[in-house]
């Protein structure tokens, strides 16, 4: 996913990101600093993930909540050892069959709550 630091962060400091006009928090979880104003292809992890409806549509993406990070989706893929890849909009989020207990199929909306995200810079 592309994003654009807002702040600048150490690694494990919290930042706030913009990734397709919409803005959120996360913590910067790269070996160097986040820049303010720099562009950035990261990876994504909730932490603390939590199913928090099972809509019939959803707005794709990430936001920000009163309680942390919502992250809504559409289920691209179901993988053989129960990963599911989300599709939200412009990334795909790979969860954990543990983080999303219950029974999916391709195509199916999600909605997910988490207390923060992570950020993982790919160096692309």
């Amino acid at each position: 996913m592309r994003i654009v630091v807002l702040t600048d962060a150490a690694c494990g400091a919290s930042t706030v990101v913009d990734a397709n006009g919409t803005t959120w928090p996360a913590v910067w979880s790269g070996e160097s600093p986040a820049k303010a104003g720099a562009e950035y292809d990261v990876e994504l992890e909730l932490n603390c993930p939590r199913i928090t409806a099972n809509p019939t549509s959803v707005d794709d993406g990430v936001g920000s909540t009163a309680s942390g990070i919502r992250v809504c989706g559409s289920v691209s893929a179901i993988f053989d050892d129960g990963v599911l890849a989300l599709d939200i909009g412009s990334a795909t989020l790979l969860l954990d069959n543990d983080d999303v207990p219950g029974v999916y199929k391709v195509g199916d909306a999600l909605c997910l709550e988490a207390d923060s995200i992570s950020i993982f810079p790919t160096g692309l």
